[in-house]
């Protein structure tokens, strides 16, 4: 049902999130052994691991409403979600000049909430 997949993807996102934000940089450092890409892969990780909950949550309904057929409501938002984020990943990379030089992580963090937030506006609304 609803609530255990709301349970579940909170508590197993929850356990995610606090163990990406406690050792980022180990848990790169098991991809590659380059110590600038551990540095950088691990503040990406502490800046994308704070959108792990509310993405789990988005996840749990999109499934539920699969689940009962109705398919149109998560394929509009996916489809909208995709769009809103390459307008404003575009506008905040080439637009506002927040490419590498500003920060390598954090328009990807600012994508992944936003993303989020418009998924919840659009299914609960």
């Amino acid at each position: 049902s609803l609530g255990i997949m709301l349970f579940l993807a909170v508590l197993i996102s929850a356990i995610f999130t606090v163990i990406c934000l406690i050792i980022p940089n180990k848990i790169i450092s098991l991809y590659s052994p380059d110590p600038e890409v551990i540095a950088v892969g691990g503040e990406y990780l502490k800046v994308v691991s704070l959108s792990y909950i509310m993405t789990a949550i988005s996840f749990a309904y999109t499934l539920s409403f699969r689940g009962t057929e109705r398919v149109k409501l998560p394929l509009f938002c996916t489809g909208a979600s995709l769009f809103t984020n390459a307008v404003f990943n575009y506008l905040l990379i080439f637009v506002a000049g927040w490419g590498v030089k500003m920060c390598r992580c954090c328009n990807n963090y600012f994508s992944c909430r936003r993303n989020a937030r418009f998924t919840y506006m659009v299914l609960f609304s």
